[in-house]
């Protein structure tokens, strides 16, 4: 890197010069370098689209996550058939805080470029999350609208779980089974899926063939924890205890929703050191605040029942 910052002194508009820079500054994580070396070149050539995705990139590596989608959503607009560019969409999804600032962001980024199909699909999550939905729904057809558009081709199967999930959320039970059912037919065995049709039939009352789908989901990956969970919550909420006791003890501690569960079946079944026990190993935190104040107040119910 100190050959090109000697060239760049006599040359300081080379191209070539300037890409071995940012090559070398990214790959030796010299962030802010690579950073200001990107926008030199995309400065001085602006035909160079390749430098809007590199950019984006750095951005990402700082954690300068808004400013990446807008990296990653002008170069979408260059390289619209770049997987690659979409898989990186995808991957920032999650660092999102899925509120309304966040859907109005990606809103905005749809108007500068409606190829962008995962904003879509990032606004459908941010509806769910906010409980919202129909508007959910709303979104998750237009990300599929848009890659049947713009790629050519089908979405991936996970946005029809998402449908579904979303449908159970609204009650709508038959078409959520109708979309989960079409799901299993394509993917065949996905865990998640099972889970899904499973949870449509325990929200029915059809509590024997939704324990039968998250076995079939256990079969598929035993080491998959999710389904074990799923099991023990419908015991649970059915009241059969010692069954739910069970599935939560093979499902294991996580010092959240389970546990504090758990704590509560065993409370019913009048095992009060071992409930103690578990709502006593659910820890304060950003999430988990409500279940650990409501692990408390269970704390001093049990002590005033044994204090008798």
């Amino acid at each position: 890197m100190r050959l090109a910052d000697k060239i760049l002194k006599i040359y300081p508009e080379d191209s070539d010069t300037l890409k071995v820079k940012l090559n070398a500054s990214f790959y030796l994580k010299k962030y802010e370098i690579a950073l200001e070396t990107s926008e030199k070149i995309i400065k001085a050539y602006p035909d160079f689209h390749a430098a809007n995705a590199f950019r984006a990139d750095i951005l990402k590596e700082l954690g300068r996550t808004k400013e990446a989608f807008i990296g990653y959503n002008k170069a979408i607009v260059d390289f619209p058939d770049d997987f690659g560019l979409e898989s990186k969409t995808e991957d920032l999804i999650d660092s999102l805080d899925y509120g309304e600032d966040s859907i109005e962001f990606l809103q905005e980024l749809i108007k500068e470029n409606p190829n962008n199909t995962f904003a879509y699909l990032a606004i459908g999550y941010s509806y769910n999350r906010l409980s919202k939905h129909e508007d959910a729904l709303e979104y998750f057809d237009k990300h599929i609208q848009q890659v049947r558009k713009y790629k050519g081709h089908s979405p991936g199967s996970h946005i029809y779980l998402q449908k579904s999930e979303t449908l159970r959320a609204l009650k709508r039970y038959d078409e959520a089974m109708e979309i989960i059912n079409k799901t299993i037919e394509i993917e065949g065995d996905f865990t998640e899926n099972f889970i899904e049709k499973g949870l449509i039939y325990k929200e029915l009352g059809e509590y024997d063939k939704a324990v039968s789908l998250f076995d079939k989901a256990i079969e598929v990956d035993p080491d998959y924890s999710h389904p074990i969970s799923e099991k023990a919550m419908l015991y649970f909420e059915i009241e059969q205890y010692d069954k739910a006791i069970e599935y939560f003890e093979e499902y294991g501690s996580d010092g959240s929703d389970c546990d504090y569960h758990m704590g509560l079946a065993l409370k019913h079944e009048k095992e009060y050191d071992k409930a103690l026990e578990c709502f006593n190993g659910i820890e304060d935190g950003p999430y988990t605040q409500e279940i650990f104040l409501k692990a408390q107040k269970e704390i001093e119910e049990i002590k005033k029942i044994i204090e008798k």
